[in-house]
């Protein structure tokens, strides 16, 4: 197990797995707001998911010694979705 997991990290394969069960979680979310018209909408969920996401990329290119490039991308792409997000919310309020 330990190798497993060691071998997930090296490879930056658990980041993967982290976005997997954010795309699923968007996914019963998102059937859940299509039919019972509860809970939270896609789009919204889209909007607080993404900086998050972005920021799980960034990590993902650190543990594979992308470089800084891709590291600094992912943040700045991150920042960037965060600050849309926030509008959003403003907006609603």
């Amino acid at each position: 197990m330990e190798s497993l997991l060691n071998e997930m990290f090296a490879s930056g394969r658990i980041v993967d797995f982290i976005l997997v069960i954010i795309v699923i979680e968007g996914m019963i979310l998102g059937s859940i707001y299509a039919f019972r018209k509860k809970g939270i909408p896609p789009t919204q969920f889209i909007l607080h998911a993404l900086p998050g996401a972005f920021i799980f990329l960034a990590l993902r290119a650190a543990l594979v010694d992308a470089g800084w490039q891709p590291i600094a991308l992912f943040l700045i792409a991150s920042f960037i979705a965060h600050i849309i997000d926030l509008i959003f919310i403003i907006k609603r309020a």
